[in-house]
Parts: structure tokens; C-alpha cells; sequence
């Protein structure tokens, strides 16, 4: 899931907790790499964005196949990378705060060919690395994992470096168990996933039982091994700020192919996990086959809230959403305090909100927070009704989507935000216009709920506009527009048009803009944060 979080620091502001003891340890890794010199965009009468509205010290990534990478904090240029090289930010698992970013790239003068590492808000590489690494962090922790894939960990043993903790507070690298593959920190304890190679397998040869020969190694600090349960391997269990950090997730890799959490702090295991249902709360199950509810966060030791027959969807406070099995609606709405129960056609949830459509007609969006009813409406079903698709993309707006067949031909479709006014599109005349009504949501703002929509010009090329709910055109004639960032202010997506690509408004100003043509590396899928 993407997470927007409020960054409390400015872009000047080195984080508080590289210590000297830090800046003394960077003296025995590799000297950082400079950042590539920035990108000559020539004179300009007028500039090409204007990034006042982006001044509020977060760090944000700008990542393209045209274009590269490009990493900003604030309003302010701090790394512009190649497309082949791979930058994603660092969200602390504690505080969901993002003061660091990550970088892994070629390099021909590493023994690897490969070098990664950890910059700074201000652009500065703080820690560089002679190989290339996976990372994570976990307050002042930062793990890393060798970035070769499980396939090629299967044919070769684990090299020493492929797994380190590194204390961020004081520059140390805690001491790691023999062969440690990845680290996952639970509280105080590290939990190292460790690779046993049979020994007589050579350095190129595939260990068809890779899975089965990973240990989970539950460490303190020292390094000293407080357990170790065999053919398991460990994952970090945060979704949300809510989850709390004491708990990892272990998968059995033996015949029973179990999944269970654990909390090395208190001692508690529950067996047979399914899922992580929002607001610190995980869905098991029983040893009598129910699906338990349990809040990992509110007291000392988890507690049951609650037993279902059926799995636990979703929780928010008041309300547990459940998928039923065998229900022509398949969800369920849960009344924890009355236990009514209503059956949904669809439902949908975000960092922020979770909307559902009752099978009588009830739209709704609730916070996933707080529990709060932020949008009402009562929206009649089509005849015949088959499917439904509920969308939400925050501020109280949901989209809802109506088939009466198999075809994935739109029956009906229509917006609902907080004021509960329900704006129906008018489907037919979309397809009249764009010979198609292939419209997707971009984002929602306090004012409304804006859609795109693909079209072909006359001369064949792919365009875009961009709609509101009542399907009058914003915007028209993008190349491209997309709804994969959540860390941008309101009113501002990625989009593309002529010759540049970057964030733009809807006004069709850009707020941060590059030349299509400024790369100078091969091409790599287009992403957006």
C-alpha cells in the first residue's frame, strides 16, 4: 500500500540522528560517489515550472523511462539519476517520517559491477556500498539485503555483506549470524533469515530445496542467537503507522506451510495468520476454524476483539468488513456494537477512507481512521445487476461502477462525495466522443473527483483528457496522466505533454517538469512516488 505521511523536517536540516560516531564510520566504506552534474536545460525567458506549491521539505521521487530519476525535497533538485539506476525512498517503519532516500547503480570499478547508497535530505551520500542492496528502515536501523533475486540465490552461497544492520545513531554494523540472507527488526530482537547451502553443491548449482534450507535466527543486539527455528524465513509486517514494530510475520517452508506473527518482546506467537485487516489489527485463524480479529496494539498483549465464520476483510473502529465465500456480494458489513449485519456488493479501502455499496442501495464512506461517516447516499442497483467496482481515492469521494453482464460493459456510472449529491456520467455520450469510456480515476480533491480518459488524434497517437465527475473536460490533449502518487499536494498528478514530462496542476501548469529528452541512460519502466 502508498502511505502519505508529514515530513517535520526541512531540506536544509541534516536528520538529527547521524551522530558524529556516523560521520566517523563513513571513513571506512567506500568514498560516496558524487551526484551526476544536473542537467543543462538551457535559457529560459520564462521558467518551465514554477515549484513554490512543493515547499513544505518532503522528499518526493520523479522517476521516468524518458527522463531518469530525479529526487526533490521541498522544491529543491537534490539527485538526478540515470533511468537504469534504481532510487526509491526510505519510510521509516517507526515514525512513517521519509528523511532518506536509496540508490543502486552500474559500476564497473566494484568488484560486483554494481554500488548503492543511502543519501540524505540534502542530496549528500551518507553511506555508499561496493555492491548492490535492498533496504529498509527501522528507526535507527538501516537493513539491507543483497538485491539479487531468490533465483539467483538458489545458485550460489551467501556472500558476506549481503545482509548488514547498521545503526544509523552511531555508524556500528551490528555483528550478523553466519549466512545471513535479510534481517527483519522486531523491537529490540533481529530476526535473520539465514541460507544453509548443502555443502556439496557448487557455486553455479541450483538448491532445488533453497526454501527449505532458510533458518529464522532471532538475535539481540550483540549478535548473540536467542532462537532459531528451522525451515522458516521472516518478513517485516508493517502496512501502516498503526502496525506496531515488535511484531514480524514467519513463514514455515516445512509440510505444514504455516504463516504465523510473533512478538520477541513479549513472548507471544499466534499461529495461522491471514492477514492484516487496518488500524493494528490481523486477522487469524482458530484452532476451531473461526476467524479471530486481534488488536496488536491497544494493550500490552494482543486481544480478541472479535470471532467470525467468515475472513476478516477490513476493520475500522466500529465496523469489521467480511469476505464471505459463496455470496453472490462476497463482502459483509459488520456492526460490532449491535452485530447487524449487511450485505455489500463491493467495497474498497485506502490509507484514509474505505467505501462500500450496500446491496440496498446505501453508498458510503467512512474514515479508516477514526471511524467517521464522511459520505452517505442512496444510489438505486441497475436491473439485472452482475458486478460492482467501488472506488476511493480520499476526501469522502467514491466511484461506483455498474455491470449487468460478463462483458465488463459499463451499465452505470456514477460519483458520490461529501456533500452526497450522486453525479451520474453520461456513458453514452463518452462513447460518442472518445469512441471508448475507458476512464480512470486520478485523484480526488476537496472539490471533486477528477477521471482520465484515452483517446486516439487524428493522426493516431495516444491522448488523454482529463474529466471531473460530471464528465466536463479540465484538461485536454496530454500525452499522459497518472493516479500513482499519493505524496503530492491536492491538485497536482504526473503527466506528460510535448516534449516534457513531471507534475502538473490542474490548471495545466507544470509544478515540476523535465525534457523528455535530458536522459542519457537506456530506458526502464515508467513509475511514479
Amino acid at each position: 500500500m502508498e502511505h502519505k505521511h508529514t515530513l517535520r523536517f526541512g531540506c536544509a536540516a541534516l536528520c538529527l540522528s547521524l551522530t558524529a560516531g556516523l560521520l566517523t564510520s563513513c571513513s571506512l566504506l567506500p568514498a560516496a560517489s558524487p551526484l551526476p552534474a544536473r542537467r543543462d536545460t538551457g535559457t529560459q525567458e520564462q521558467p518551465l515550472y514554477d515549484a513554490s506549491v512543493l515547499n513544505d521539505g518532503a522528499l518526493r521521487l520523479f522517476s521516468s523511462e524518458l527522463s531518469g530519476k530525479t529526487v526533490l525535497c521541498g522544491s529543491q533538485v537534490v539527485g538526478e539519476f540515470g533511468p537504469s539506476d534504481t532510487v526509491f525512498l526510505l519510510d521509516d517503519e517507526l515514525s512513517g517520517e521519509t528523511n532518506y532516500f536509496f540508490r543502486n547503480w552500474a559500476d564497473r570499478s566494484s568488484p560486483s559491477g554494481r554500488a548503492s547508497a543511502l543519501y540524505d535530505k540534502t542530496g549528500k551520500a551518507v553511506l555508499t556500498f561496493s555492491e548492490g542492496h535492498y533496504a529498509s528502515l527501522s528507526g535507527n536501523y538501516l537493513l539491507l539485503s543483497s538485491e539479487h533475486s531468490y533465483e539467483e540465490l538458489a545458485s550460489m552461497p551467501i556472500q558476506s555483506g549481503d545482509c548488514q544492520v547498521i545503526d544509523l545513531s552511531t555508524g556500528e554494523t551490528l555483528p550478523t549470524p553466519p549466512n545471513a540472507q535479510e534481517c527483519v527488526a522486531a523491537g529490540d530482537t533481529f530476526i535473520y533469515t539465514c541460507y544453509d547451502r548443502p555443502a556439496g553443491l557448487g557455486e553455479d548449482e541450483y538448491d532445488d530445496d533453497f526454501y527449505l534450507n532458510r533458518s529464522a535466527v532471532f538475535c539481540d543486539r550483540a549478535g548473540n542467537v536467542l532462537r532459531t527455528d528451522e525451515n522458516t524465513y521472516a518478513q517485516s509486517i508493517y502496512f501502516d503507522s498503526a502496525v506496531p514494530s515488535d511484531w514480524a510475520i514467519l513463514y514455515r517452508t516445512d509440510s505444514s506451510s504455516q504463516v504465523l506473527i510473533c512478538n520477541p518482546s513479549t513472548g507471544e506467537q499466534l499461529s495461522n495468520y491471514e492477514n492484516y485487516c487496518g488500524n493494528g489489527t490481523v486477522c487469524v485463524k482458530s484452532i476451531d476454524g473461526r476467524h479471530q480479529l486481534i488488536d496488536l496494539v491497544s494493550a500490552e498483549h494482543s486481544q480478541v476483539l472479535a470471532s467470525f465464520d467468515s475472513n476478516v476483510s477490513c476493520y475500522f473502529p466500529g465496523y469489521v468488513i467480511l469476505w464471505v465465500d459463496g455470496n453472490d456480494s462476497h463482502y459483509e458489513l459488520y456492526d460490532l456494537a449491535s452485530g447487524e449485519q449487511t450485505r455489500l456488493w463491493g467495497m474498497e479501502r485506502n490509507a484514509d477512507t474505505v467505501a462500500f455499496y450496500t446491496t440496498d442501495g446505501a453508498l458510503r464512506v467512512y474514515n479508516s481512521v477514526t471511524g467517521t461517516l464522511l459520505t452517505d447516499a442512496h444510489v438505486e442497483p441497475v436491473a439485472n445487476l452482475q458486478r460492482v467496482f467501488v472506488s476511493t481515492e480520499g476526501h469522502g469521494w467514491v466511484w461506483l461502477q455498474q455491470y449487468d453482464n460478463d462483458n465488463y460493459e459499463r451499465t452505470s456510472s456514477c460519483v458520490c462525495g461529501p456533500d452526497g449529491k450522486v453525479r451520474t456520467m453520461d456513458l453514452t455520450a463518452l462513447r460518442e466522443k472518445y469512441q471508448n469510456d475507458y476512464i480512470s480515476p486520478l485523484f480526488a480533491a476537496d472539490d471533486d473527483f477528477y477521471f482520465s480518459i484515452s483517446y486516439s488524434s487524428p493522426t493516431g497517437s495516444s491522448l488523454q483528457d482529463i474529466l471531473d465527475s460530471s464528465g466536463n473536460v479540465v484538461l485536454s490533449s496530454l500525452g499522459e496522466s497518472y493516479n500513482y502518487s499519493t505524496s503530492l499536494p491536492e491538485g497536482v498528478f504526473p503527466a506528460r505533454r510535448g516534449f516534457y514530462t513531471g507534475w502538473m496542476d490542474l490548471n495545466g501548469n507544470w509544478v515540476y517538469c523535465q525534457s523528455i529528452f535530458s536522459a542519457d541512460d537506456e530506458p526502464e519502466q515508467m513509475m511514479y512516488s
